[in-house]
């Protein structure tokens, strides 16, 4: 029996920048649903850092910062209002024309839905010194794990114990969730926002809910134990 709640990346969309990967591309249109205007840059400039690590030996250079700025308002559809530090682009032409070949890497992936990003980023924060700075890291990386697991698994709930024990799979035990969490907190920081669901409790199934059949197989297994 065929199920329908699968989606395959052949049945979904084109994406624009295929070297960013999907995810990245569902992040911006996480953004653009957010209301308020500071937390909405503050996840552009994340995004932007993210795609970034595609290219470490570029990072640096003020070229190619605008150009992914540029890529960034292409994949929202020039939609995403936010404080950019260039002009956004007028149209598709524009960014098209500032894109260069990025080869594909072919590095075994620990974890193949959160994608290479991802992975680079956890990379990036392992090798990080400042014990602020690879806190704030480790926090950015449980989000945007957080936001993987919704888009891709909308019909199951999130355990919050799985992001933990995927990020220590990923950085092979060198991060830590609640020790950044817990570290930012104790130098001054707020507790984080975003809430990873829990699994709901299951609860006992009353007679209205079930259905006619599944009443009369309890109606004779309430027998069998009556006579026993």
């Amino acid at each position: 029996m065929e199920n329908s709640s699968l989606n395959y990346n052949t049945q979904l969309d084109r994406i624009l920048f295929k070297e960013y990967g999907r995810n990245v591309h569902k992040l911006v249109q996480h953004a653009l649903t957010i209301q308020d205007r500071k937390e909405r840059t503050a996840v552009a400039k994340s995004i932007v850092n993210l795609m970034a690590l595609l290219h470490p030996n570029l990072k640096n250079i003020e070229e190619f910062k605008h150009k992914l700025w540029d890529q960034l308002h292409a994949i929202a559809n020039f939609q995403l209002d936010v404080d950019s530090p260039y002009p956004v682009p007028e149209n598709y032409e524009q960014v098209l024309q500032k894109r260069a070949h990025v080869p594909y890497p072919f590095s075994k992936m620990k974890l193949r839905h959160y994608g290479r990003n991802i992975e680079a980023l956890v990379q990036k924060t392992i090798n990080t010194e400042q014990p602020r700075k690879k806190a704030e890291l480790t926090r950015i990386i449980v989000y945007y794990m957080n936001l993987v697991h919704k888009s891709w698994n909308r019909e199951s709930s999130m355990n919050e114990d799985i992001i933990k024990s995927d990020l220590k799979i990923l950085s092979a035990g060198q991060l830590d969730a609640d020790w950044a969490e817990q570290y930012i907190i104790d130098h001054g920081g707020q507790k984080q926002v975003i809430q990873i669901s829990t699994n709901r409790q299951l609860q006992p199934v009353s007679n209205q809910q079930l259905g006619t059949g599944q009443r009369r197989k309890k109606k004779r297994g309430n027998r069998k134990k009556n006579k026993q």
